[in-house]
């Protein structure tokens, strides 16, 4: 989940001159309205002295002062560009209980995912990206298990991610990694050990928010 301060472009200057914002209410960056007028300043909560549970689902947080330097997109200001993305919670059942599926990328563990393709489902591109980035055929979607956000500067751009994520199934036994997409391995994991590896911090906490639902 990630939040944002709306402001006139203007005012964008002062407040990083200032080097902070004061008592500022925080709305969910699902509430932007990407053809405003308005700077969004984008601000991950991860980086915020907030409890997880004070923030992860609500629609709007109060700070008493956020540092200039957690603002992602203020050194130059960068208006966000809407990502969309679909990806899969793959599980299987072993002896000890169940599994899931993540992939090797750039250095950290990462869950497969990617982006929507025009005239797509959520559930069609997430099924999609799993079976091209785990090198499957056969997937049976389960359920949904709701969306994330987060964000990434490429090329120049600041981009905002959303994926919507699904849990699903698979008897096909052996991955043969998307190489072009610069994935270098694929594996299963225990559960809580595929906690305490992945690279995001946002995927993890949303494996804690799914886990009922995955786990019933």
């Amino acid at each position: 989940m990630l939040f944002y301060y709306s402001t006139h472009p203007k005012s964008v200057d002062k407040i990083e001159a200032k080097g902070r914002l004061d008592e500022v209410k925080l709305r969910s960056v699902a509430s932007l309205d990407y053809d405003t007028k308005d700077a969004a300043l984008v601000v991950n909560p991860l980086e915020l002295s907030l409890k997880n549970k004070d923030w992860y689902g609500k629609k709007s947080v109060h700070a008493a002062t956020i540092p200039t330097s957690l603002i992602k997109n203020i050194s130059p200001y960068k208006k966000p560009r809407l990502v969309i993305a679909g990806g899969g919670f793959l599980m299987r059942q072993n002896g000890k209980g169940k599994e899931i599926a993540l992939i090797y990328r750039r250095g950290k563990w990462d869950i497969p995912k990617g982006k929507l393709d025009p005239g797509e489902s959520f559930e069609e591109c997430a099924v999609r990206e799993v079976q091209e980035e785990l090198g499957i055929e056969h997937i049976q979607c389960i359920q949904s298990l709701g969306s994330t956000w987060h964000c990434y500067e490429r090329k120049g751009k600041f981009c905002i991610k959303r994926t919507y994520w699904y849990q699903m199934e698979t008897k096909e036994k052996n991955f043969h990694p998307q190489a072009e997409e610069d994935i270098e391995e694929a594996a299963w994991f225990s559960w809580s050990k595929a906690k305490k590896i992945l690279g995001f911090p946002v995927f993890i906490m949303h494996m804690e928010h799914v886990e009922p639902l995955i786990m019933k």
